[in-house]
C-alpha cells in the first residue's frame, strides 16, 4: 500500500509517497518525493506589468496543477492520501487568492480520486483535526498553527523523526519547506488511530 502525503501550494506541491509501517517509529516508510512546479516563467516586474491577463492564466495554472498532481497520484499508484489543508495567514488579497485556488485544486483531486474505481481510498485532511495520540514532537509543531513556529523549526524536527531512513530531502529551499510539510502530514495522521488503523485491515497478523 503506498499512501502520497500533499502540501498543496498554487505555486509549489510537495508530495511524499510512503508505505504505513508499523515497525518504523515515525510509522512510515518514506519511498519518494517531488515537489510540483507551476510558479510563473516572468519575473515578478514583468508579471506587476501585466496584469490584464492574470485571472486567465491563473484558470490555466489551476488545471495545469490538477492535472500534475492527479497524474502524480496515478503513476506512483496511490491507495490513500494524507493532506495538509491550506489555512490562514496570508498578508495579501494575492496570497489569499492563491489560498483559496490551491484549496479548491485538492478538493477537486480528492473528489476525483475518491470516484476512481478501485478496491478502497482512503482520505486525510491533517489540519482539520488535532492529533488524537501525537507520536511525534514535529506533530504537536505542525498542528499549533501558522506562524507560530518557525518553518525551520518544522523542518528540523520532521527531518530528525526521518533522520533512520537516510531520505533525500530537495535541495532547493522552497521545494524542500513543502515536501517537509507533506512528510509532517504523514507524521499528524500516524497520530489518528482510526485512520492509520485502517490502513492495515485486512492484513493477517503473525
Amino acid at each position: 500500500m503506498v499512501i502520497a502525503g500533499i502540501d498543496i501550494g498554487f505555486n509549489h506541491t510537495g508530495i511524499v509517497l510512503a508505505r504505513p509501517d508499523r515497525s518504523r517509529p515515525t510509522g512510515w516508510d518514506i519511498l519518494d518525493n517531488v515537489c510540483i512546479h507551476t510558479v510563473p516563467s516572468k519575473s515578478k516586474k514583468q508579471r506587476k506589468l501585466d496584469q490584464s491577463g492574470v485571472a486567465a492564466k491563473d484558470v490555466f495554472r489551476s488545471i495545469l496543477l490538477k492535472k500534475l498532481v492527479s497524474k502524480s497520484l496515478l503513476c506512483y499508484n496511490v491507495d490513500g492520501v494524507v493532506v495538509e489543508v491550506p489555512t490562514g495567514g496570508s498578508k495579501s488579497a494575492r496570497a489569499g487568492r492563491c489560498m483559496g485556488m490551491a484549496t479548491s485544486i485538492i478538493a477537486c483531486v480528492v473528489e476525483e480520486f475518491q470516484s476512481v474505481a478501485r478496491e478502497e481510498h482512503r482520505v486525510f485532511l491533517a489540519h482539520y483535526i488535532a492529533p488524537l495520540e501525537t507520536k511525534h514532537y514535529a506533530a504537536e509543531l505542525l498542528c499549533i498553527g501558522k506562524g507560530a513556529v518557525s518553518k525551520d523549526r518544522v523542518a528540523e524536527c520532521v527531518t530528525f523523526c526521518f533522520k533512520d531512513q537516510n531520505v533525500e530531502w530537495p535541495k532547493k529551499k522552497k521545494d524542500r519547506e513543502h515536501v517537509i510539510d507533506a512528510a509532517g502530514a504523514l507524521l499528524v495522521a500516524a497520530g489518528h488511530p482510526e485512520f492509520y488503523c485502517s490502513l492495515f485491515c485486512g492484513e493477517n497478523d503473525d
